[in-house]
């Protein structure tokens, strides 16, 4: 008799051919669901890892023209107007929201920023290793600020999702990403019927500074 521990029912199988079908051996042996779905090329609804989005049973939720936003906390303080944008190779920070969080030590970058019409500027600076935290999960990244009218105070672009491991599906404004061994979901949608408002919140457009009413 073999060690439960060590017992394979895959293994098994190959070695002494059974009639019993792929079904039979899901129900049949729990604890060797994973391998088995692994060794057929399957995938396991159940894995807490999974990241999965529902488009057939979802509909549009919100016009196109309207960007993908959430609100993150830097070195400890709420940031609104947090723009994503993973068409952007790297994060940009309006200068404004950066006088808001106490100018924090700038580097000079070698980044050259390009608009879509290819113009391209020097940054004000570049903020090492800044801390950008969402939803309890929080990642390190290099941050461009910029001296220009902007419609946002923080922009994030693909360096953040790549360091979140996140996924970003723009048509039904959802974020997932993993941590702490489960899947996360961020719907923009909830942020919009929440009242973040805060006397320590940074709500700075552009060059003007607005009281908080909404996104």
């Amino acid at each position: 008799m073999r060690v439960a521990q060590n017992y394979n029912i895959v293994e098994d199988l190959a070695v002494s051919p059974s009639a019993m079908s792929d079904l039979e051996v899901l129900q049949s042996c729990p604890a060797q669901r994973k391998l088995h779905l692994s060794d057929i090329g399957a995938v396991d609804v159940q894995d807490l890892n999974l990241i999965i989005f529902d488009l057939e049973n979802s509909a549009l939720r919100l016009p196109h023209q309207i960007v993908v936003q959430i609100p993150v906390i830097v070195k400890n303080r709420p940031v609104h107007r947090t723009v994503i944008n993973e068409g952007a190779s790297t994060c940009i920070m309006s200068i404004q929201c950066w006088i808001s969080l106490g100018s924090p030590s700038l580097n000079q970058s070698p980044t050259i920023l390009k608009a879509f019409d290819g113009h391209g500027f020097h940054p004000f600076g570049i903020l090492h290793d800044l801390p950008i935290g969402v939803e309890g999960k929080t990642v390190n990244l290099d941050v461009e600020v910029v001296d220009a009218p902007l419609d946002y105070n923080l922009l994030l672009g693909r360096s953040w999702s790549y360091a979140m491991t996140g996924v970003v599906l723009s048509i039904l404004r959802l974020i997932k990403f993993p941590h702490n061994g489960m899947i996360v979901t961020l719907d923009q949608l909830s942020y919009f019927s929440s009242d973040p408002a805060s006397a320590k919140s940074i709500q700075h457009v552009g060059k003007t500074t607005i009281p908080y009413k909404g996104w």
